[in-house]
């Protein structure tokens, strides 16, 4: 994952005693000085840590009052996500015998042993207030609010993901945002249960270990940092005692290869809703139209030409996701409008870390050895899923960097071979059984099989467009010959079955239709299941005339593949 961001927390982990060393503060201005940006997230006011802190500059926000206001040291901007304290609470608070507190513009804080009478003032008041406990202080917020929810909000000002985040903390008000970041740390000092939690425990405490953390960051080896949720890992599948295969995908990148109708574009698709439901933002690049059906994300480019700006803009938002559909693009000229797009993408990363993953599918067309970017770099290639049939015919840097390689089909061990002779390695040795799925992953230098691969819960159309218009050539073409063998009408695609269907004389659709011939062309074809179904069923209904079941199946046909034109 690109790490762009450090968000600490400041009593307690920056500061000890209130203050931060000189040797924390040269080592956040290390940080800030190579290009990443720092976040402060404290449950201080500002006005009161200005007196304990005068290095606001270095940091980009400052997440203050315990997520309630966010402030711009540079604008000098405040912004408040959230109403002041009431005064008949203050009042109320005081009568009760709060006689040591502080309202902020948010917040009301306050210490023990007052967190009795705020909890009774509450009440009294029949106010929706929450009571936030941190160490020895105890402070008030409206409903909601939380070190995360500013956190967040501070992110969306800035145009970044939390999965770009790395956050250190100490206390107990510090889960709720180490949770949003991407990886966590605690120092030393932190308290058992948040040490319990993170990914990395600092070996120093306080500033020292944000210190500790930042040497990992800038020398970019996160070796000691072990992600303890499942919030970057992926489901590929079961193997045949039903357990799970899960890899964590940030750091890696996945090669899918397979015969046509092997299964490519439905693992895709499995692997693109776990992206969308963990908020991993993505650029799908699709040449054939396969993926117009995928609902999280803007589709770019089935009305024309898409445009690259129109990509970038639409990925300049962390919450969308982007489709590029290349089926208007002519098959010569989809290559070089990938090679202008590439760049665009990079430089987007480069700058936000986003997209977090790239999908590209079929790879062997886009990104060939003859046409491959020479100047890119392996480590570019991070977070890629590459689709392909045929990978000896891919650019050898590509095949190089990928980590987990999933072969699907019928000839799945066949092409695990060819990926494996492309990149002159040896193959580990394969799981004997009939299997039709394996995973190598690099890290393990193994090859696992799978017995049940993972499945999307929407099932997408392969190639809906290319059969629909598409040439599909003499040998998967539906012919229409009647029981005489007279006829040779050729439908190269679903759109000319149905004008030639819709003109046929009745005897010659009769004779298909008791043959099944038309469910086993959407079948064996086609690829579609469902609809070879429902055809079927119709073939297969004697109370039904040639006549309607004619205009039945059409009109299932139609449903679906007359929206692909």
């Amino acid at each position: 994952m690109n790490y762009l961001i450090l968000a600490c927390d400041y009593d307690g982990t920056l500061a000890k005693d209130g203050r931060v060393s000189e040797k924390t503060c040269q080592s956040l201005k290390r940080l800030h000085d190579s290009g990443i940006k720092l976040l402060l997230v404290t449950g201080r006011e500002i006005e009161d840590l200005k007196k304990v802190f005068n290095h606001f500059k270095i940091f980009e926000k400052i997440v203050a009052e315990n997520g309630a206001l966010i402030y711009d040291p540079h604008s000098k901007e405040t912004k408040h996500l959230g109403p002041p304290p009431l005064k008949e609470f203050i009042e109320l608070a005081k009568k009760k015998g709060i006689t040591k507190y502080s309202a902020g513009e948010v917040i009301f804080a306050t210490w023990k042993p007052f967190e009795n009478m705020v909890i009774e003032t509450i009440r009294d008041l029949g106010l929706e207030l929450q009571v936030i406990f941190n160490k020895d202080a105890v402070m008030v917020l409206p409903s909601g609010i939380n070190k995360a929810t500013g956190l967040k909000e501070a992110l969306n000002m800035m145009g970044y993901s939390p999965h770009n985040l790395i956050g250190i903390g100490d206390a107990e008000n510090d889960h709720a945002f180490l949770e949003l970041c991407e990886f966590s740390a605690a120092v030393k000092n932190a308290i058992p249960a948040l040490k319990e939690s993170v990914d990395y425990v600092a070996e120093e405490d306080h500033g020292d270990g944000v210190s500790e953390l930042i040497e990992i960051i800038l020398k970019n080896d996160y070796s000691k940092i072990k992600n303890k949720n499942k919030k970057s890992s992926i489901l590929f599948g079961w193997d045949e005692n039903k357990n799970e295969i899960i890899i964590p995908i940030a750091e890696n990148s996945i090669l899918i290869t397979g015969s046509s109708g092997g299964g490519k574009t439905t693992m895709a698709a499995a692997i693109l809703e776990q992206l969308v439901e963990k908020e991993y933002q993505f650029c799908l690049i699709d040449p054939e139209g396969d993926y117009t059906e995928f609902k999280n994300a803007v589709l770019e480019g089935s009305n024309g030409i898409p445009s690259v700006g129109i990509i970038q803009n639409v990925l300049q938002n962390p919450k969308q996701n982007c489709i590029v559909n290349m089926t208007n693009i002519s098959l010569h000229d989809r290559p070089s409008f990938f090679q202008n797009l590439f760049p665009a993408l990079v430089s987007l990363r480069s700058t936000y870390g986003r997209p977090h993953f790239i999908i590209i599918d079929e790879t062997h067309h886009l990104m060939p050895e003859s046409t491959f970017p020479v100047n890119l770099k392996a480590k570019e290639l991070n977070q890629f899923l590459f689709n392909t049939v045929r990978p000896s015919h891919v650019a050898n840097l590509i095949l190089s960097s990928a980590t987990i390689v999933l072969a699907l089909g019928d000839e799945a061990e066949k092409d695990l071979k060819e990926f494996f002779k492309a990149i002159d390695k040896k193959m580990p040795e394969i799981p004997k059984g009939k299997f039709k799925s394996f995973l190598w992953n690099r890290d393990k230098r193994k090859i696992y099989a799978i017995a049940e691969n993972a499945s999307p819960k929407v099932k997408l159309k392969r190639h809906i467009k290319k059969y629909a218009e598409g040439d599909l050539g003499k040998d998967k073409s539906f012919i229409f010959t009647g029981p005489e063998k007279k006829l040779k009408l050729k439908a190269q695609n679903v759109m000319f079955f149905i004008r030639i269907a819709e003109g046929i004389d009745e005897k010659t659709w009769t004779f298909h239709l008791k043959k099944n011939d038309y469910s086993g062309w959407f079948r064996k074809i086609i690829k579609d299941e469902d609809l070879a179904e429902e055809i079927k069923k119709i073939e297969e209904n004697k109370n039904l005339s040639s006549k309607k079941s004619k205009e039945l199946i059409i009109k299932k046909i139609k449903n679906i593949y007359t929206a692909a034109g």
